[in-house]
């Protein structure tokens, strides 16, 4: 699991807006905060971090 949290009434980012920052939130409370950057580059980190858990999904299950 993973948690993607962004204040969105942060000056700079958000609504309105080309950049946003957030805080990735693993299901054991490990936290990595995002700075301020392009939404793209955003979008691209926070799929990089879901990568794990993707790989994990699409493995088989072992009997």
């Amino acid at each position: 699991d993973l948690i993607v949290a962004n204040d969105v009434t942060a000056k700079d980012g958000g609504f309105g807006s080309d950049r946003n920052a957030a805080t990735l939130i693993t299901r054991d409370g490990a936290d990595t905060s995002l700075p301020l950057m392009p939404k793209r580059e955003l979008a691209d980190r926070i799929l990089d971090a879901l990568q794990p858990f993707i790989k994990r999904a699409a493995s088989p299950t072992p009997h």
